[in-house]
């Protein structure tokens, strides 16, 4: 291919999907990993503090106007761990730290606690994470754009991949986060139950059981001791059948369960309507 204003052939380099690749200030991954993103923005800032001579007005400052903004420019775009988010602010609270006056050991609950808990008030990387996410979403949808449809589309497949029968941004997130893929969508969520908030997506598509008496699959299995890997299973056996409620299983009469289902088939007299994934049938170990 040609690039810029040269008509001479450039080749394009292959690059693994596990790989990050600079865009616009960010480290994109096809495979969503972020370890290029965390790489850069831990070793900024470092040895340009621990250089200075600030006061600790002016390391305030530097750390609020000038450090802040540059590590949260990438957030609304990433996914990132709590702990990538420590490992980013690790070096730069070292270094800054004793211009303040301060001891750079210092227990973090009481960097990143309020006043009103006898807190400083720093702010911590993973909170400023998950407000942009939520500040990102919110806007979009509201703003109806491009953006907006995307994630309106993506909020509904993780909703059609928990299996619930009400928003899933209103349930327990630890419950369900045990069977669902890990995306931008998911991280908002968990960000938001942790917040105590709750976001309510106007119009979001809910799977609607049919039957007077019907529960979800998912939301049945919930009341089983069940630990991760079985829900996990029980989650992909149902997507590779492409149901969602109990009666979706069971004969018209709702006395037992259809012979296809046993065997792990798609049956030949219940079609979905709805745009499912595409995943491989799980192992005989699932079912």
């Amino acid at each position: 291919m040609t690039t810029g204003y040269s008509t001479l052939p450039d080749f394009v380099p292959r690059i693994e999907p596990m790989h990050g690749f600079r865009t616009l200030g960010v480290y994109l991954t096809p495979s969503g990993q972020y370890s290029s993103q965390v790489k850069v923005l831990r070793r900024q800032f470092k040895q340009q503090i621990a250089a200075s001579h600030l006061t600790p007005q002016e390391a305030y400052c530097c750390l609020m106007m000038y450090m802040r903004p540059k590590l949260n420019y990438s957030t609304p775009c990433v996914s990132l761990l709590e702990t990538q988010c420590r490992h980013i602010q690790a070096p730069i609270l070292e270094a800054i730290l004793p211009k303040f006056h301060l001891n750079r050991h210092m227990p973090r609950a009481v960097l990143f606690a309020g006043p009103r808990y006898g807190g400083l008030s720093i702010p911590e990387q993973y909170t400023d994470l998950g407000y942009s996410h939520l500040q990102y979403l919110v806007g979009h949808i509201k703003m109806g754009d491009d953006i907006g449809d995307l994630i309106l589309s993506l909020i509904t497949h993780t909703q059609l991949q928990v299996g619930a029968g009400v928003p899933f941004f209103t349930l327990h997130y630890p419950d369900y986060a045990k069977w669902i893929d890990q995306t931008w969508v998911t991280d908002c969520w968990k960000f938001a139950h942790r917040a105590g908030t709750t976001v309510d997506i106007e119009k979001q598509w809910v799977p609607k059981v049919p039957r007077e008496g019907d529960i979800t699959i998912m939301d049945l299995a919930l009341t089983f001791q069940l630990d991760a890997f079985q829900l996990r299973c029980i989650n992909m056996c149902r997507l590779y059948l492409q149901v969602i409620s109990v009666s979706d299983l069971a004969t018209a009469r709702g006395d037992k369960l259809l012979s296809t289902v046993l065997k792990g088939q798609h049956s030949m007299h219940q079609k979905s309507t709805l745009n499912w994934p595409s995943i491989p049938r799980p192992p005989e170990s699932f079912w």
